[in-house]
């Protein structure tokens, strides 16, 4: 996408977020506690030990968003984040 979109003069940047914790996951373990136990099977493996929230991926979007405009000519930027820890 960067080299489409270079030449007019559009930098590409990613953010690669894990799962990310929702109002939406919030309301079903509202409505099905019994789903805690899978949530934190995943905690469990994550390297972090916690789940992703908006706030998170907002944050991350914020941040590159600053190295990009920082960086000047420099493209593109990819921020990837820990998912699993196998």
């Amino acid at each position: 996408m960067a080299l489409e979109l270079g030449p007019n003069n559009i930098r590409v940047n990613t953010v690669s977020t894990t799962r990310v914790f929702t109002e939406k996951h919030h309301a079903k373990l509202k409505k099905e506690p019994q789903l805690e136990e899978g949530i934190k099977m995943f905690m469990d493996r994550h390297p972090l030990r916690k789940l992703a929230d908006l706030e998170d991926v907002v944050n991350a979007t914020l941040f590159i968003d600053r190295a990009s405009s920082d960086a000047g000519r420099k493209t593109p930027r990819e921020l990837i984040s820990a998912s699993w820890n196998e």
